[in-house]
């Protein structure tokens, strides 16, 4: 049998996460907005170009193709993965992000820091959020979560907790 205080606990954790889904659905309309306005830009300069603003074909084909898979969110995760593997240790987005740069991965964006958490952010499978020491901005890898030397859970990842724990039956 569930209890009241089990079943405030529940609406309390549905609340927060439909408070966080709206949260994400403002974001990701943001993002279509920007995409939509960089496609329309795109569009008008190709339309402006004439063929003798172009050194050559070959020459641009490898421009554009160097530039996307520089600037690749795929490639930005899978190199953020690497850095964290290899420091072994929760980083601040300012070192992943400087990382980066120094194998040559770019982020770009109006807020490229910002841009990074939301490439970090996206990959819930391998990514953690967390601070150290009390101080928010680091990353690590989900792999690292039973680590006893990193911070506790964000209190809204210890409710999940906690509620998990009540409905199991494991109040220890």
């Amino acid at each position: 049998m569930v209890t009241q205080t089990t079943l405030n606990n529940l609406e309390s954790v549905l609340a927060d996460l439909q408070t966080d889904k709206e949260s994400q659905l403002k974001k990701v309309a943001m993002l279509d907005h920007q995409i939509a306005s960089v496609t329309r830009l795109i569009a008008e300069l190709h339309g402006s170009f004439s063929v003798s603003d172009l050194d050559s074909p070959q020459q641009d084909k490898e421009a554009a193709e160097e530039a996307t898979t520089k600037n690749d969110p795929k490639l930005v995760t899978n190199t953020a993965y690497e850095i964290l593997k290899e420091r072994d240790e929760p980083m601040h987005r300012t070192e992943i992000f400087d990382a980066l740069a120094e194998r040559g991965v770019s982020v770009k964006g109006h807020d490229p820091l910002g841009n990074l958490s939301a490439h970090l952010s996206g990959d819930k499978i391998r990514f953690i959020k967390t601070s150290v020491e009390g101080k928010p901005g680091y990353w690590q890898l989900r792999q690292w979560a039973d680590r006893k030397r990193f911070e506790e859970p964000r209190p809204q990842q210890r409710r999940v907790l906690d509620v998990q724990a009540l409905l199991s039956g494991d109040t220890a």
